[in-house]
């Protein structure tokens, strides 16, 4: 699937909900979903907070790809680039503070649910790369 839409706060809606659909029309495993649904909302929503912040109008691109084996996520914009892997803030170094105050508690959670990520800075924006197994661990 793939679906595109501007930085604006009132879009992200229909992404997410675009996701879950997706999710449900081909039966992806729960966790699955949820990552996607999570990466859809944490990722997007700080690009547009965030990288949108000089008050430019940028295009946000989701791309949620799946086979039997593993899915994979590609986001990419032209808002300001950030490397989430490297730069979002560790909720860990802030042991004293409420997750709403520490910051970067969204970008870890997506990142602690996927099994890999890889970024980019990518034509003076953002391409950030993440996977997921779908294999079914044996109990």
């Amino acid at each position: 699937m793939s679906y595109q839409l501007p930085s604006k706060s009132c879009e992200l809606t229909g992404l997410i909900d675009a996701v879950e659909a997706h999710c449900n029309q081909v039966g992806l495993p729960d966790e699955a979903a949820y990552a996607a649904k999570l990466a859809a909302e944490e990722i997007v929503n700080n690009t547009i907070q965030y990288g949108c912040a000089d008050g430019r109008n940028a295009t946000i691109d989701f791309h949620l790809a799946h086979d039997g084996d593993s899915m994979e996520i590609i986001i990419e914009d032209d808002a300001i680039p950030f490397d989430p892997l490297t730069e979002a803030p560790d909720p860990h170094n802030n042991p004293g503070l409420p997750p709403t105050h520490a910051g970067g508690l969204g970008v870890f959670l997506v990142l602690e649910l996927m099994d890999d990520a890889k970024y980019e800075a990518k034509n003076g924006g953002n391409r950030l790369l993440l996977r997921k197994s779908l294999a079914r661990k044996k109990s």
